[in-house]
């Protein structure tokens, strides 16, 4: 009997060890961070200020997205293999560079390198290395290899369509593993000096990057883990600040505003300062907010859609989580929406006050957009003052907001996609399991939101930027994940300390689509976020080509004419705004913010308020006396069609000339050898029609090939044996024009 009482015993001992998150790490093995004050009542939150402690104290300052290197100068190929300047690699990735003779040293606080142009031995701290390809002099500088890199250095480095682009995965020295099931590991097998563990998720801080990598390894080969990755260097989508004429254009890699010279003058608008602020000259913001809607406001029908919400009485509020730099909850525009301080993922603390200014722009827009209806902020920080954080803070930050019971998140940020965001696409998962609708923006550097996360991710509704005039603003990515677009050029908005500034990018217009998605939650409570999305695209002005497109999803939203009080989820087809100005004001000097005030006495609400009492029937008798036929034969006068005609001319993308193009592609391969080693040679030809290639090789690494122009006209040469290439053509509409597979 005692046996078995003791193996009873022994049983609920291994369970509680299996269901207790923070017993998993052997005592005395590896510190497990365990924050003051915490009873294990809540280890979500416990989980969630260790991860926060442990991001505090290993940041650093010299992380990056990505580095390219384009010029002959910089990289080039050399008997098939791809070289690197080594000065300028160590310049813009933080790292020393000395040299002497033919001898130079590539040295950081983890090791110090020395290499010899001509000589293939080398050392790194102390032991010897035999490069594979020795170092090189060429146009006057040391070149290195950069397989012998990446091997060495623990950078990635892949071949784009102009040269190469180097990341840097391991930088953060953190990673996150899932455990299959109940399964458990011991941090310091692997390495690890500080952990923190909730259920079946594990993270590992090491000590070097060398450390990290190798624990990668190790714990991929692992069939008790799920996955493993790196904890991911995130940043804010980075804003433009100051007012930009729409013809400010051409400048792709928004990431780099060192570069003035490529711009053109932005100068000043005319009556500028009337459309922001309406008889405001000095700058006063006090119309802010106020009885007039903003221009881009007034574009969604979002100050229509609030208005009859008020008018209708609806109860209820929603909350909605600024997951960015925090929120300045004192600002006078935001305090009375601010339902507590949040949580600060990157210091550690219940206080996600922004100490940038990117976050507080974005709840301004949100209760902008959602101007006079009940509508809360829940400010989470997951960014530093720098913009800066990690995929471990941004996925926590994110299901903290959902557990906090926010019924939208806005995500205004964003990081390379590497194919592995296990641990971000699970949090956004988790966000619309409970009921959380999440709002991404595409991102700013004009490219295919594949290459970013979280924009990839298709369950999120992904939010593109336009301009004033509905076209595509020059920065904004596209993608098939593209659901929306929204206005993000020009958005004057909150800042810390009271203020107000003017900022673009995806990042604006995505809290634009946050407010409405917080409307329509007002209106339909129990709505599903698919049903939120689904409202969303079906009120939306289609944009661009007939139908879905990679640039503005399904188009710009306007949901001035959703019901209220309908049916399930069906809506009325929105009547497009009136164009005529009062005769006091001179037409067309001013925007359309006349149009705006003659709203009320021309709009339908007065015939809406009167249906209760007359029923609708002798409004159907009298309608084909009133019907809106007339405004039809008129409206070609009046309406976009003459614009649409002359926009070729005007857009300042100069893809659109070609759009009638030839759309051929033909891709081929063939084998060789060079210098022992097996080479695949491809050759890539297409259309003028066509605008960009992606290719995706065998081995995980992926390419994008862009029509300059003329077309597109490439060779290219990889080493290894038996790669297969899958490639899809797209056209500027963003069709499929060409798929298949080469090579193999």
């Amino acid at each position: 009997m005692k046996r078995v009482i003791f193996k009873i015993i022994s049983l609920l001992l291994t369970l509680l060890l299996i269901i207790d998150p923070f017993t998993a790490v052997p005592a005395g093995a590896v510190d497990l961070y365990i924050p003051d004050g915490v009873d294990g009542s809540n280890p979500s939150l416990e989980y969630y200020a260790a991860a926060a402690q442990m991001i505090s104290e290993y940041w650093e300052d010299d992380y990056f997205t990505s580095l390219n290197f384009s010029d002959d100068t910089e990289a080039c190929l050399i008997d098939g293999e791809w070289y690197l300047s080594a000065d300028s690699f160590c310049e813009d990735a933080g790292l020393s560079y000395k040299q002497k003779g033919k001898r130079f040293t590539i040295s950081s606080d983890e090791f110090t390198w020395s290499c010899r142009v001509g000589k293939k031995t080398s050392t790194i701290d102390g032991e010897t290395y035999t490069f594979e390809n020795k170092p090189v002099k060429k146009n006057g500088k040391y070149m290195i290899n950069a397989e012998e890199l990446e091997n060495n250095l623990c950078y990635d480095i892949v071949q784009t369509d102009d040269g190469l682009s180097v990341t840097r995965p391991f930088q953060l020295k953190r990673l996150i593993v899932e455990m299959k099931s109940s399964r458990r590991i011991s941090p310091d097998t692997y390495g690890a000096i500080k952990s923190a563990v909730n259920g079946n998720t594990y993270v590992l801080q090491f000590a070097t990057e060398k450390d990290t990598k190798a624990a990668f390894e190790k714990l991929s080969e692992n069939k008790k883990v799920s996955y493993v990755e790196p904890d991911k260097f995130i940043s804010m989508i980075e804003p433009e600040s100051g007012k930009q004429s729409e013809n400010t254009v051409k400048k792709q890699n928004t990431q780099d505003f060192d570069d003035w010279d490529n711009w053109d003058d932005w100068g000043e608008i005319p009556g500028w300062d009337d459309l922001w602020n309406p008889g405001n000259d000095d700058g006063n913001t006090d119309d802010y907010g106020g009885s007039g809607a903003d221009w881009n406001v007034a574009m969604l029908g979002a100050d229509v859609l609030a208005e009859r919400i008020k008018s209708a009485g609806v109860s209820g509020s929603v909350t909605v989580a600024i997951v960015d730099t925090g929120i300045d909850y004192n600002h006078s525009y935001l305090s009375q929406h601010v339902v507590s301080k949040g949580y600060d993922f990157i210091n550690s603390d219940y206080d996600a006050y922004d100490d940038n200014s990117h976050g507080t722009h974005c709840a301004g827009i949100v209760i902008n957009t959602a101007s006079g209806a009940n509508v809360k902020l829940l400010p989470v920080k997951v960014l530093s003052g720098q913009g800066y954080g990690s995929s471990l803070a941004v996925a926590n930050g994110i299901t903290y907001a959902a557990q906090q019971g926010a019924d939208v998140i806005n995500l205004s940020l964003g990081g390379a996609s590497t194919g592995s965001n296990h641990y971000e696409d699970q949090a956004i998962s988790t966000a619309l399991s409970y009921g959380c609708v999440v709002v991404v923006a595409a991102g700013n550097e004009s490219s295919d939101t594949a290459y970013s996360c979280p924009a990839h991710n298709n369950s999120a509704i992904v939010v593109a930027a336009i301009d004033s005039g509905k076209n595509r603003a020059y920065f904004s990515n596209y993608g098939s994940s593209v659901d929306v677009a929204a206005p993000g050029v020009d958005i004057y908005s909150t800042v810390p300390g009271n203020s107000y500034e003017y900022m673009s990018g995806t990042s604006m217009a995505t809290p634009h689509v946050s407010g409405l998605a917080a409307l329509v939650r007002l209106i339909r409570p129990s709505a599903s976020c698919s049903t939120v999305e689904s409202i969303l695209r079906s009120c939306a002005q289609d944009l661009g080509t007939a139908g879905f497109d990679y640039y503005y999803g399904y188009g710009v939203p306007d949901v001035s004419a959703l019901e209220i009080n309908g049916g399930g989820d069906s809506y009325i087809t929105p009547t497009p705004r009136p164009t005529a100005v009062p005769t006091s004001q001179p037409a067309p000097t001013q925007p359309a913010y006349p149009t705006q005030i003659v709203y009320p006495t021309q709009n339908p609400y007065p015939t809406q308020i009167v249906w209760p009492t007359q029923n609708p029937y002798p409004t159907q008798i009298v309608y084909p006396t009133q019907s809106p036929y007339p405004t039809q034969i008129v409206y070609p006068t009046q309406n976009p069609y003459p614009t649409q005609i002359v926009w070729p001319t005007q857009n300042p993308y100069p893809t659109q000339p070609v759009y009638s193009g030839n759309t051929s592609v033909s891709i081929s391969t063939s084998s060789s050898y060079s210098n022992g080693k097996m080479m695949l040679n491809l050759s890539v030809v297409a259309g003028a029609g066509v605008k960009n290639i992606i290719l995706v090789f065998s081995n995980g690494n992926r390419e994008e090939l862009v029509n300059n122009g003329s077309g597109i006209n490439v060779t290219r040469s990889y080493q290894g044996g038996g790669i297969t290439i899958t490639y899809t053509a797209y056209d500027y509409y963003g069709n499929i024009v060409s798929s298949g597979s080469v090579g193999g």
